[in-house]
């Protein structure tokens, strides 16, 4: 890759990740501490599965990226389910 493609992929890479963070603050898309609790473990497990780690690693050292993914899903949930089209 040269560095004009890094460039560009690294643009592509902000621009959707600030669509990302605007849908979820206009949208005031947030985790319960209820949803965090109920879905941990399962999140847990899958990133355990997906790149090798201990449940146990995963549960001490990447809650955060956990609570992100969560977020993320649930923001993917709300697009879909209010995902309208206006034809002219």
């Amino acid at each position: 890759m040269s560095e004009e493609d890094i460039t560009k992929e690294a643009k592509e890479m902000v621009k959707g990740d600030l669509v990302y963070r605007y849908i979820v603050k206009d949208a005031e898309i947030t985790l319960s501490e209820k949803e965090k609790s109920e879905q941990f473990d399962r999140y847990a497990k899958k990133y355990a599965e997906d790149y090798g780690y201990t449940e146990e690693y995963v549960a001490e050292n990447m809650s955060d990226l956990i609570y992100d993914s969560m977020l993320y899903d649930k923001t993917m949930e709300y697009l879909i389910v209010n995902n309208t089209f206006i034809e002219k």
